[in-house]
């Protein structure tokens, strides 16, 4: 399960069913500096990840990512939040 949002109580809620249920975390800083296509596919595409949690602030990036044919593994998308906030 990746996970790929800012710090938020959603991120670690996540984080603790994953641990307890025995799910392998793949991380990816939503950080500014860090927010890079080819790193974020690469991180994604490596891991074969087909699941992620993300917040509104980083789903519009995942999604054109997708959209774009960049990210094949990906299957799930998850959105933690309001996508019209």
């Amino acid at each position: 399960m990746g996970i790929f949002s800012e710090n938020c109580p959603e991120f670690y809620i996540t984080e603790l069913a994953c641990i307890s249920d025995s799910v392998t975390i793949v991380p990816i800083s939503a950080d500014a500096q860090f927010l890079d296509s080819e790193r974020v596919t690469r991180i994604i595409e490596a891991t074969g990840l087909s699941s992620i949690c993300v917040s509104s602030k980083t789903g519009g990036f995942l999604l054109d990512l997708k959209t774009n044919g960049k990210i094949s593994s990906l299957k799930n998308i998850i959105v933690f939040d309001d996508t019209n906030e």
